[in-house]
């Protein structure tokens, strides 16, 4: 029993499902705060964290030394990219309902979360900046 709850457990974690969960609940907390409702928003921040963060990962591991995420990833690879196919299609879907500034941000965002582990992570004191930007 407690091997299929930790099973379960590394998923959540491991296949970005725990950050996704929150960055939708910042989402909706800042949604109480300014008092307003856009339900498309929220969906599509929470598939698109699942693609940006599982890709982040991917790109990062291959290149890092054995560790537990790389050896989970290895095993769950074909998982992991089932997950974030699905996740694009709703997160495209979504993307095109939007209107064209909100499209630009998002693109803007995109570009520098995808361009992240290919070099901005390796500046310095960048990263904090750049988390805080696109969450």
């Amino acid at each position: 029993m407690f091997h299929i709850i930790k099973n379960i457990f590394r998923f959540f974690v491991f296949s970005n499902l725990f950050v996704a969960c929150c960055v939708l609940a910042l989402f909706l907390s800042s949604e109480i705060l300014l008092e307003s409702k856009n339900y498309h928003l929220a969906i599509f921040v929470f598939f698109a964290t699942i693609v940006t963060y599982n890709f982040q990962r991917i790109v990062r591991i291959t290149k890092e030394i054995q560790h537990t995420r790389k050896s989970w990833l290895e095993n769950y690879k074909k998982t992991i990219m089932y997950l974030m196919t699905f996740s694009a299609i709703i997160s495209f879907y979504y993307f095109f309902s939007f209107n064209y500034k909100t499209q630009i941000t998002i693109i803007i965002s995109a570009i520098i979360s995808l361009l992240y582990p290919f070099g901005l992570r390796q500046v310095p004191f960048l990263k904090i900046f750049i988390i805080s930007i696109i969450w």
